[in-house]
């Protein structure tokens, strides 16, 4: 499930990584990204993020070995995909090559079940307690002023676990990064919160920020 956050400022954060001449490194391993549970019988579909591996010699190209039949890569997309058959976990080695050869690996994992996991109850009744929350642009964004503090709570009634036990929620930027600094997730209570940082003009445009709240029956 994603909502947007869209605020009002000029405001851009970057994440820095020193990297030593033509070396490729790990910046955001796999399981960072909390991959998605493969269901038995349903199409699969997980996208890497380009920042999984990073190198100061150029591109970066992912590849994928090891993988089970019913599974493909994409590099072009990064993008994971297939519909599984059985419900055996997936382990494969991921690969990042810079345009100097210099590559990395790491193991991977894909957790593949035959249970029915958490799905969103429904999309109005997510609108509604966002509209709890405060202003919103009327369907899937909530508004905020600069430096403005916000609180945007919800049920854990808002997904059905389907039979299945949700062990935990994760809240996340909707690429599965860190939420942006000043924004916190309670996992107990299901609540996003922080201040809106300030803008640096009268005439900054509009920025929207994309947070996901995830609900998983494996932790």
């Amino acid at each position: 499930m994603k909502m947007f956050l869209g605020i009002l400022l000029s405001f851009l954060s970057f994440s820095q990584l020193l990297l030593t001449s033509a070396e490729t490194i790990i910046a955001l391993p796999f399981d960072q990204q909390l991959p998605d549970v493969a269901r038995v019988g349903e199409p699969y579909t997980f996208e890497l993020s380009s920042e999984t591996f990073r190198s100061d010699s150029g591109n970066v190209v992912y590849s994928a070995s090891g993988l089970p039949s019913w599974l493909s890569f994409d590099p072009s997309t990064l993008t994971f995909s297939g519909t599984p058959d059985n419900a055996q976990n997936v382990s494969f080695t991921l690969t990042g090559t810079d345009d100097s050869q210099s590559s990395t690996s790491e193991q991977c994992d894909i957790i593949v079940s035959d249970k029915i996991g958490p799905r969103l109850k429904s999309e109005e009744y997510l609108y509604q307690q966002l509209a709890e929350s405060g202003n919103t642009n009327g369907y899937d964004g909530f508004v905020l002023k600069s430096q403005e503090k916000f609180m945007v709570s919800f049920s854990k009634d808002t997904f059905n676990s389907n039979n299945s036990t949700i062990v935990a929620y994760y809240g996340r930027s909707s690429n599965k990064t860190s939420l942006p600094i000043w924004c916190t997730f309670d996992e107990t209570n299901l609540t996003f919160s922080g201040v809106a940082p300030a803008i640096n003009s009268v005439n900054a445009p509009s920025q929207e920020f994309d947070i996901s709240l995830i609900a998983t029956d494996y932790a």
